[in-house]
């Protein structure tokens, strides 16, 4: 319903407008201001006036000067003014405001409700037009979030996409060079006021805004609890940007703490061409394997850090059991592995890539599922045996990613699309608590069709499943050494520690203390 406001302290006057506006025209609302124009301000700044009705002299008040004062923050807003003179320095100002008429008192019924109808025509026009306007930008938006999106992806994770570099370069406005901030989620408050889950797009935005403001930035898209940023410039001589880098990932960290009870760490790559960004990511994605105590860490200050032999098995045994789950986080942990092996000698370099890939190919068949050949070895051989070594880390990081994605698609491959997304969406989001209710309207099914089907595809219920996936998670987490096992039942989405070691021990045989410790002997043999 439209509203029209009536501003006149002639109570009768406006009493008598009101009533010809109700008997003439239909589904509007009407106000009348015989007073308390500030009132009348703060209204039509709170919500949408189509027209204002508003006498020249008001209590005292010039009614021109107020339309003014109301055009200035409601420009869609109509005015028709009312008057006893006809004083042509009026009607020319009420022309200026784009007045719709000018009226003389006592009002004529059909000159006030044609009038009206005019201004209402005019305002539904306006606000359509504005409409379209918004529509255009938000899709624009929407447009612009999607390239941003493959950007990364293209230039992160696609060797060859120098052909569409230039494209990318015109249509996001970036310079030749550049930097990746690496966010990672720690933690999110429980009186945060967003949900990750849904409202992804409020965090693109909001990581938009606050990096725009001093660079050319492309953010990408969240993927589990990881958001990667390049901050682009004009620069042609490659330099270290210590100072802006670490203020800007500073800032960040901040703003995301303070405007959404978030906590993040990032990390900061190096700063370099475009053709190269992706040496930035996976400099920006080491530097949190070593974040300690810190928030913010950069390359350039881990850059000479010794890694032990003991670290290195650690990190590979690490990496195996990620890659028999087919996680997607094993990914990232090789991209370290493959750092940890550039201090050494080419052919014990390329030998042990070599030895990586085998011992991945071999992890990927242990469970027994089925007999697929996930790596050519032969072929495998001779590859890293000729290719440069400028490009053996990428030619490693794309068979590793092959093997990883060929051990996940398998393992839900055979499952109905519903059932498949069920998988995805419990990866995800196994940290957080999952009712049959939300995953059964996530894939679209009724919860009693949920179930039936999932557990005809997969052998167990949806509680089974993402228990034995946390157990999983768990297990590799304790494995790791770096958290209590309080930490880790909070890490998997239990909120009762005790519950969380009855669960574990249900399931493994042991309790997540007994694990631990069998886990060391297991480890201490296989030192010997």
């Amino acid at each position: 319903m439209e509203r029209i406001i009536i501003a006149d302290n002639d109570k009768e006057h406006a009493k008598i407008i009101e009533q010809m506006i109700k008997k003439r025209i239909k589904g509007v609302h009407t106000v009348i201001y015989e007073d308390h124009f500030s009132g009348m301000i703060e209204s039509i700044y709170k919500e949408k006036v189509a027209v204002v009705i508003m006498a020249v002299n008001v209590s005292g008040i010039n009614g021109l000067e107020l339309g003014k004062q109301i055009r200035g923050f409601s420009p869609f807003t109509q005015f028709i003014f009312i008057s006893s003179c006809d004083y042509f320095e009026f009607v020319r100002e009420a022309l200026q405001l784009l007045a719709v008429d000018y009226l003389l008192k006592p009002v004529n019924e059909n000159s006030l409700v044609a009038a009206i109808e005019r201004a209402m025509r005019r305002h539904r026009l306006i606000t359509r037009e504005q409409e379209v306007v918004k529509e255009q930008g938000m899709r624009i938006d929407e447009a612009n979030k999607y390239v941003e999106y493959s950007f990364i992806y293209s230039t992160l994770f696609n060797s060859d996409f120098s052909g569409l570099m230039n494209r990318y370069r015109d249509l996001l406005g970036l310079g030749d060079s550049g930097y990746i901030l690496n966010i990672e989620i720690d933690s999110q408050e429980s009186n945060s006021p967003i949900n990750l889950k849904r409202d992804d797009d409020i965090l693109y935005r909001h990581l938009k805004e606050i990096i725009s403001q001093h660079n050319v930035c492309v953010v990408g898209p969240r993927i589990i609890n990881r958001i990667l940023v390049l901050v682009s410039n004009d620069k042609e001589e490659l330099s270290e940007s210590s100072m802006s880098d670490i203020k800007l990932a500073a800032h960040i960290i901040v703003s995301l703490k303070d405007t959404f009870m978030i906590n993040v760490s990032i990390g900061v790559g190096s700063q370099q061409k475009l053709r190269n960004i992706h040496h930035s990511y996976e400099e920006a994605v080491r530097c949190l394997r070593y974040k300690g105590v810190h928030n913010v860490v950069r390359i350039r200050d881990i850059e000479h850090v010794d890694i032990s032999h003991e670290e290195y098995i650690k990190l590979e045994t690490e990496v195996l059991k990620n890659v028999r789950f087919g996680n997607a986080s094993a990914v990232d942990t090789f991209a370290e592995l493959l750092d940890m092996l550039r201090p050494l000698q080419e052919e014990v370099r390329r030998n042990r890539i070599f030895e990586l890939i085998v011992l991945a190919g071999h992890e990927a068949k242990v469970d027994g599922r089925d007999s697929i050949d996930y790596i050519n070895y032969g072929k495998t051989f001779e590859e890293v045996k000729t290719i440069s070594l400028d490009k053996i880390e990428m030619w490693a990081y794309q068979k590793f990613e092959f093997i990883i994605n060929s051990v996940h698609s398998n393992r839900i491959g055979k499952k109905s699309e519903g059932v498949r997304n069920a998988i995805r969406y419990m990866e995800e989001y196994y940290m957080e608590p999952i009712s049959l209710e939300e995953i059964s309207s996530y894939v679209g099914v009724t919860p009693q069709h949920f179930s039936k089907v999932f557990k005809e595809e997969t052998g167990k219920n949806y509680i089974e499943w993402l228990t034995n996936y946390r157990m999983d998670v768990a297990k590799g987490l304790l494995m790791e050494g770096k958290q209590t096992i309080k930490e880790v039942c909070f890490k998997v989405g239990y909120n009762d520690p005790n519950y969380f070691s009855r669960i574990f021990k249900k399931i493994e045989g042991y309790s997540p203390s007994e694990f631990l410790n069998v886990g060391k002997k297991e480890k201490k043999k296989t030192d010997k």
